[in-house]
């Protein structure tokens, strides 16, 4: 009589035989790998959303409350580090007030870049994750700080427009 493999083996009564499963999760770890990707990652097909992003990003820097209204959907939604979310309306007082103290020579922006952007298109929809450095001078002092990021934008009426934000400090 052959033996078989105890790897092929079928498990005694009450017994469960996980290797198969085992065998079926190891076949899948390629298509989901952690590897380091390149700097960017933006899919064909997303230059509008691209330019969109480029053009907000460039409205942020600037504190252009107006260019930035026209770039969020009606109901957006701002979260940011352990702050309460916040809706369309407050972010863009956020932003006016932010102006404000640039005019004042109370805050200057030498540097705002999104990095590391990686894009995944899902239709009329997208999810964007960054990193987003800032540099400048507050009150006098200087700061540099970075920022995790998640963005949510649709197209809105051909428009590509951001629905939705998220960021944590980490550094």
């Amino acid at each position: 009589m052959r033996r078989r493999s105890p790897s092929l083996a079928i498990p005694k009564r009450g017994q469960v035989n996980l290797r198969p499963l085992l065998f079926f999760i190891a076949g899948l770890l390629p298509l989901f790998s952690c590897g380091r990707a390149a700097p960017e990652t933006i899919p064909a097909g997303a230059e509008q959303l691209q330019q969109a992003m480029h053009t907000f990003n460039e409205a942020f820097a600037r504190a252009d409350a107006t260019a930035l209204s026209e770039l969020l959907t009606t109901n957006y939604l701002h979260t940011s580090g352990n702050r309460p979310a916040i809706g369309k309306e407050a972010w863009l007082e956020y932003v006016r007030s932010r102006k404000a103290q640039v005019e004042k020579g109370l805050l200057a922006i030498d540097n705002y870049q999104m990095l590391d952007v990686k894009v995944r298109l899902y239709g009329p929809a997208a999810v964007v994750s960054s990193r987003a450095v800032e540099q400048g001078l507050e009150n006098g002092a200087p700061f540099d700080a970075a920022y995790r990021t998640s963005q949510f934008w649709v197209v809105e009426n051909g428009q590509w427009k951001r629905a939705g934000f998220h960021d944590t400090q980490i550094r």
